[in-house]
């Protein structure tokens, strides 16, 4: 999803009274149902659950009170509308879908409503918490989306015109949108008895006395009352409690928020209801900046958010003044806030700044910790960090057994540490109404001594301690815990890393003898060509690349597109990069080689892991193919693929690129190490050889990498750490040099370099350029200050002529609502950054979270470069920047560009090459190659007599696609195509000239080849024409959230003309409950039926969503996990008029219940002058009958297949088909499976390419001066010449224009 990573879990918890128990919660590792856990709790050992609490026994949830039974069945698939489950495990890169629908009304309708009842609902998304009441009958007013959106803020993003699909209410928790923290959700219960007892009794008299009351006049209450009578409480958002107003005050106890909060989120709630619309609210306070704020409102039952400068990072509080107006009446309110302050972090560091492991690892709810230090050390030094000091350092200090320290330090001699240990008691102080105090307890422990004796002596020795924290030698010794494991590596270039444990006692002598093995020879790497070899372009990382690119919206023209996956999945493929005239992917564990000019698969191998949800682009490095995977690296030869060694992180993902520098990598892994790797092939025999690091910086609590690549000059690394600190390490040892903490505490950006700085973009707003020393450190006396541009961006700076290109989202700094393109300047004197202007990306709601890609091949011509950033909204849109240096506004052809034709969000980078064929992918899975064309056509017309017309189902005519649809009316016998062209091209249709000419129509679908001609440029565009109503596209998930779920794979390619489709999916864990077909078609007046065929429970229900997509909903009759099923639907769609219709008939099916024959894109395994070979693969056993025929033959269908084929009997999985007696002309083969059963799969086909050479006439396989007098010769002798080989300007014809040019073009050899 990166691009950066995140787990999303959404889990259930059911709560009765105190008691708490998760209902379902999967890992990443184990996505099997919870009822094995359960169980284990509630074995016979386990003690009898408290009153009122729940308890797991078997599948079911039960009160251990009186035997009364909760009848929720909790591993059923009710609960879940999608998906069928409960609670799963998404693994996403961060801004990701969410599309789920939680249905909580189905516990509530298994359980005894008579004793219990759902009375809230709680949904968690980071560290907010939305609470949904819920009334004795289960209907309660809607929590909104404009609420769901006050209370997540930037950590859920509602989808673009998806209000309506975010809710909770009406027994649903349905959200739509995009996620940046977990997501929980807490079903609470309460018992009918407990709610009975705390309603008052009524006394039977009191509806006559109501009415009566009612009746009686209203009393003048123009004046303040004594007594207030409008608000009753309020919730903060976050919290779990109450606040009720004093009736005669209008105070409330105070809120207490973290010192680290910046904003809150109150609700109030009248007296009677949950909102109340005719009263009016105004809240008021005054700022941190001294002002007043105000802020007018209804009692509209939403959160209202306060944010700064209502608070700020800091130990001040505030009051929030609400005057609440109704009908003639006013009262008065206040919301007192105070703050609570906190660690942030606890770290012990020895003279050298080496880290000391305290136990446990620091979390700021834990308050007690001890750390052992070894008796060799002088002095150590405790740091204690306070949030409120990176905004108010003026206003934090720490204390210290009561004594302020302003640095947040405290250095203790090791000499004076007691027997029994030194305690630290401190706490922030930072002005907070309360502070949270911590201990630290200092323990002396003897050293053992350990030397190390290294062969080779160049070798880099690694210690390190339980915590996976690094150990450093001090005066040439390392210094260890008695009776206490350490780990330890040791790597050398061209030899084989060791590693292993030591632990020693305390009388012992401690020497450590490591020799190395000198690696063997291993194969002779490539020297390749990269043109776009990594995330980046370049050893700068900085992605400027001199060719032409397309600059107008109508001069593109998509070259080729591939699906390299499943959409939305952990398999829908990483940015490509270029190198060697080829393109290099990985998807779903498999690393990709595809032909540059075609998408074609060349070749492909399979990763030792997967690559989880992983769009970090490979990185090409001295003949080598560095692979990013979930949790490791693995290295392939880059022109076999063939794998050279493995490599297994110790913590975290693989979630940043990858730096290759002279035969190292450098790269950090996400919530673990920052390593370094020697790109030695250490056992050239064997593929899965397990590397040793070089040298591992681990990180400090969890601040890894995440989109964090790094830049590596003559001496140091580069990177900067989740946490916002700058890492400077030395490149040989690993040892940290300078850790520079900025004021961000989000960071997810490449280190780039240009013109003597290093610069990086954080999610916290500030924009990051630091200037280099002699030596190649961080120049700590020169600082300059950040370029705070507000909101968030997770780009790396991409900076040319001194002017720098970051995509940036909610910018209220430069007064753009949503998201834009910034446009710095840079002064070259020192670095000084300033805001040009912004180009704004809102429009496609979405902001670029990935790099920009700049194009400079046209400024010679007019001084322009154009700078690509793709957008990761629903539609993946790229847009184009058109800038110059002292340009103050953008230009007018700067915005959206170009939007692909397989729309998904998109976290990922656009990548060129020097012929300027841009290259695309987003989370469709989809890759797509678009190119600037010579020709194109600027608008098409279809007229038909007394008809109607429409072209790609009404959408606007996109010249950038080479294929396109035409409807027309049942009975149309022709139409007429009216075509215009650039200017300078000429148009044919069929192969005849004109740009407007009559079309005979030959069935229910007529293809018109359209070619376009200018100079020596060839186009083609494909029109087919469909007769009568039509279906546009098909495909079929088990999701009824657009773009979500799992495909069934289709077993025909759709085309509108065909009506017979079959499609399966297999799960051997879940069951598949419903298919969901998503159809579209062009006339919008004509109407769609669906009906049960057989194998459907229930009808098919069609429904629309927000969006206009259509799906049919098919209902299983069969169910259950593993079971074998199909069901089949008519889906008939009828003219206004009812005269016209077509049905198409489909089949979808489980787990293997039909037939069906896979061919891969690399099935033709091998194809000579006269032979093939193709690996077709089956799901089952069967016959498996196969048909070849010439390229320009009509395909056959299954009975032809099956009479004039011949046959292999076909084992379940691949088989392998030898095709004999062909020639070098083009074939099709065409197969398909029958099984035991008599049923037939549908059939599919692989061509085998013809291998004539164009311009080869006599057949030697070279094209030189003899095959042009050939052909001259064959020409004038009037002699036949096959059309693949004499035809070299490809019009169809061969003469004397194909001799010229094949002329030309040996000569230009």
């Amino acid at each position: 999803m990166k691009r950066k990573w995140l787990a999303l879990l959404l889990s259930c918890i059911m709560v009765v009274n105190t008691g708490v128990l998760p209902v379902a919660a999967t890992t990443l590792d184990n996505e099997s149902a919870v009822v094995q856990q359960m169980n284990e709790e509630t074995s016979d050992t386990q003690e009898e659950a408290e009153e009122g609490t729940l308890k797991a026994e078997s599948n079911f949830e039960e009160i251990a009170e009186d035997g009364d039974v909760l009848t929720a069945d909790l591993e059923s698939d009710t609960y879940w509308t999608t998906e069928g489950e409960k609670a799963r495990t998404f693994q996403l890169g961060e801004e990701n879908n969410v599309n789920d629908v939680f249905d909580y009304a189905a516990i509530a309708e298994k359980t005894d409503t008579s004793k219990y009842q759902i009375s809230e609902i709680d949904v968690t998304i980071g560290e907010n918490t939305l609470k949904h009441k819920v009334d004795a009958d289960n209907k309660e007013d809607k929590t909104t989306a404009e609420e769901i959106s006050e209370c997540f803020r930037d950590d859920f993003v509602i989808g673009e015109d998806a209000d309506e699909e975010n809710f909770i209410g009406e027994g649903k928790v349905s959200l739509a949108g995009t996620a940046n923290e977990d997501v929980t959700i807490e079903v609470i219960f309460e018992k009918v008895e407990q709610i009975a007892d705390s309603e008052p009794a009524k006394d039977p008299a009191q509806d006559d006395a109501d009415v009566i009351e009612d009746e009686q006049p209203a009393e003048d209450t123009t004046e303040q009352a004594e007594e207030r009578t409008l608000l009753s409480y309020f919730r903060v958002s976050g919290t779990s409690e109450d606040f009720t107003f004093d009736k005669t005050t209008g105070e409330a106890p105070a809120v207490y928020v973290a010192t680290d909060t910046t904003y809150i989120s109150a609700r109030v709630y009248p007296t009677s209801g949950d909102k109340d619309t005719s009263m009016n609210l105004t809240y008021s306070y005054t700022g941190t900046d001294g002002k007043e704020y105000e802020k007018e409102l209804t009692c509209r039952g939403y959160y209202e958010r306060f944010e700064a400068p209502f608070l700020a990072k800091s130990g001040k509080g505030n009051v929030l003044h609400i005057k609440a107006s109704k009908g003639d009446v006013t009262e008065e309110y206040n919301i007192t806030v105070k703050r609570t302050a906190s660690l942030q972090g606890l770290t012990v560091e020895d003279q050298n700044g080496n880290p000391i492991a305290i136990d446990p690892s620091f979390n700021k709810t834990k308050t007690a910790y001890t750390v052992n230090v070894l008796d060799n050390n002088k002095t150590v030094t405790v740091k204690a960090v306070d949030p409120v000091e990176t905004e108010y350092p003026d206003e934090s200090q720490i204390l210290f057994n009561g004594k302020a320290s302003e640095d947040g330090s405290y250095k203790v001699d090791v000499a004076d540490i007691l027997e029994d240990g030194t305690t630290l008691v401190m706490k922030p102080d930072n002005g907070a109404e309360q502070a949270t105090e911590y201990t630290l307890t200092i323990k002396k422990v003897t050293a053992i001594p350990m030397e190390v004796k290294l062969d080779p002596e160049n070798a880099q020795f690694c210690l390190y301690n339980a915590k996976n924290e690094r150990v450093y030698p001090d005066g040439g010794k390392y210094y260890l815990l008695p009776e206490t494991d350490y780990t330890y590596t040791a790597a050398c270039d061209g030899y084989v890393g060791k590693s292993g444990t030591i632990n020693y006692k305390a009388d012992d002598t401690a020497v450590l003898d490591i020799s190395l093995e000198k690696a063997a020879d291993g194969q002779d790497l490539p020297q390749l060509d990269a043109e776009y070899g990594g995330f980046r372009a370049d050893s700068n990382n900085q992605s400027v690349i001199s060719s032409k690119t397309p600059i107008t919206k109508e001069s593109i023209e998509v070259k080729w597109e591939r699906q390299m996956g499943t959409s939305v999945t952990p398999s829908s493929g990483s940015t490509p990069v270029i190198v060697d005239n080829k393109v290099y992917t990985q998807s779903g564990g498999k690393l990709y080689m595809l032909d540059k000019e075609t998408g074609e698969i060349l070749k492909s191998s399979d990763c030792f892991m997967n690559a989880g949800f992983n769009l970090i682009p490979v990185t090409y490095g001295d003949g080598m193919i560095f692979v990013p995977l979930g949790g490791g690296i693995q290295c392939f030869n880059a022109s076999t693929l063939e794998s050279l060694w493995c490599y297994k992180g110790r913590t975290g993902s693989c979630n940043s690129p990858i730096r290759y520098e002279n035969g190292r990598i450098y790269v950090g892994f996400q919530m673990g190490d920052f390593v370094c790797l020697t790109t030695t092939d250490e056992d050239p025999s064997s593929q899965d050889e397990m590397k040793t690091p070089l040298w591992t910086s681990p990180s400090s609590g969890n601040n890894g990498y995440w989109w964090a690549g790094a830049w590596t000059n003559d001496n140091y690394v580069f990177a900067v750490n989740q946490g916002g600190a700058l890492m400077v390490m030395d490149k040989n040892t690993g040892a940290t040099v300078q850790k520079i903490q900025t004021k961000a505490d989000k960071v997810r950006s490449d280190v780039s370099f240009y013109n003597g700085r290093i610069y990086f973009s954080t999610q916290s707003g500030y924009l990051y350029s630091y200037n280099l020393t002699a030596d190649g450190k961080v120049d700590l006396d020169n600082l300059i200050e950040p370029l705070y541009y507000g909101g968030q961006s997770t780009c790396t700076p991409a900076v040319y002529n001194n002017r720098l290109y970051i995509g940036i989202s909610s910018g209220s700094t430069f007064g753009e609502d949503g998201a834009a393109i910034l446009v710095a300047d840079i002064n070259p004197e020192n670095g000084a950054m300033t805001k040009a202007y912004l180009v704004p990306t809102k429009s496609d709601f979405a902001y670029c979270q990935t790099s920009g890609l700049i194009i400079n091949g046209y400024e010679d011509e007019d001084g322009y470069v154009y700078v690509y950033f793709l957008v990761n909204s629903a539609k993946g849109s790229l847009y184009m920047v058109k800038d110059k240096p002292s340009m103050t506004a953008p230009d007018p052809e700067s915005g959206l560009f170009y939007t692909p034709s397989h729309e998904q969000y998109c976290i990922a980078s656009a990548v060129a090459d020097s012929d300027g064929t841009i290259y695309l992918k987003n989370d469709s899975a989809w890759q797509c190659a678009i190119r600037r064309a010579e020709s194109y056509l600027k608008s098409v017309e279809v007229e038909v007599t007394g008809g109607n017309a429409v072209i790609d189902g009404g959408k606007d005519f996109a010249g950038s696609v080479k294929e396109h649809s035409v409807t027309v009316d049942m009975d149309t016998k022709s139409v007429t195509m009216n075509l215009t062209a650039n200017e300078g091209t000429e148009i044919r249709m069929n192969g005849v000239p004109g740009e407007k000419q009559e079309i005979a129509l030959t069935g229910d679908a007529t293809t018109v080849e359209v070619e376009l001609l200018k100079g020596e440029s060839t186009r083609i565009y494909n029109f087919t024409i469909y007769r009568g109503p039509v279906l546009d596209s098909m495909e079929v998930t088990n999701n009824p959230n657009s773009g979500m779920g799992t495909k069934f794979t289709m077993d025909q390619t759709f085309d509108p003309a065909n009506t017979e489709y079959t499609a399966g999916i297999s799960t051997a864990t879940k069951q598949v409950t419903d298919g969901y077909i998503w159809v579209s078609w062009a006339d919008a007046t004509d109407k769609l039926t669906a009906e049960a065929v057989s194998g459907v429970r229930g009808t098919p229900t069609i429904r629309t969503n927000y969006k206009g997509d259509t799906y049919v909903d098919v209902s299983f009759s069969e169910r259950g996990v593993g079971v074998t099923t199909s069901a089949t639907v008519k889906l008939t769609l009828t003219s206004e008029d009812g005269s016209r219709s077509r049905t198409y008939t489909v089949t979808l099916y489980t787990n293997n219940a039909l037939p069906k024959v896979t061919l891969a894109d690399d099935a033709v395994a091998e194809r000579t002058d006269s032979t093939a070979t193709v690996n077709v693969t089956t799901n089952k056993e069967g016959t498996l009958y196969y048909l070849v025929q010439k390229a320009d033959a009509a395909a056959p269908d299954a009975e032809t297949i099956e009479k004039d084929g011949k046959s292999i009997d076909a084992a379940e999985g691949e088989n392998t088909l030898n095709i004999a007696d062909l020639t070098k002309d083009g074939y099709k083969v065409y197969v398909m499976l029958k099984d035991a059963n008599g049923a037939v799969s549908a059939v599919q086909s692989a061509e085998l390419k013809e291998l004539w050479i164009k311009g080869d006439l006599n057949d030697d396989g070279v094209v030189d001066l003899t095959d042009v007098s050939q052909l001259l010769d064959k020409i004038t002798a009037d002699e036949d010449v096959l059309l693949a080989v004499g035809d070299i300007n490809g019009d169809g014809k061969i003469d004397l224009t194909d001799v010229s040019q094949l002329l030309d073009s040996v000569t230009a050899d």
